[in-house]
């Protein structure tokens, strides 16, 4: 078995977690996805702040999320999630 420590600024038990390369999803006992970490091909399911920017553009500070964020569209309906190397699959019920 392997342990974690993540300092969190949010007081909620995760059962699920999942490392990709530079970002990270966990999984609450609701069935509720959070997600962090660097978010240049959107990975974290954030919507594009600037629609006119180059996709490709090299790493900007807003692309990058320090704490677990809730995804509230897949809200208590998430049963799996996998993180590669900048995507995520999300399994929902």
């Amino acid at each position: 078995n392997m342990r974690l420590y993540i300092k969190l600024r949010i007081n909620i038990k995760f059962k699920k977690l999942s490392i990709g390369t530079r970002h990270s999803a966990l999984i609450d006992s609701k069935d509720n996805l959070y997600l962090f970490g660097w978010n240049k091909y959107k990975q974290l399911f954030q919507k594009i702040q600037n629609l006119n920017s180059n996709f490709f553009d090299s790493e900007k500070e807003d692309e990058f999320i320090e704490q677990p964020t809730i995804v509230e569209s897949f809200e208590n309906n998430v049963k799996d999630v996998k993180c590669g190397c900048w995507f995520t699959i999300v399994l929902t019920e």
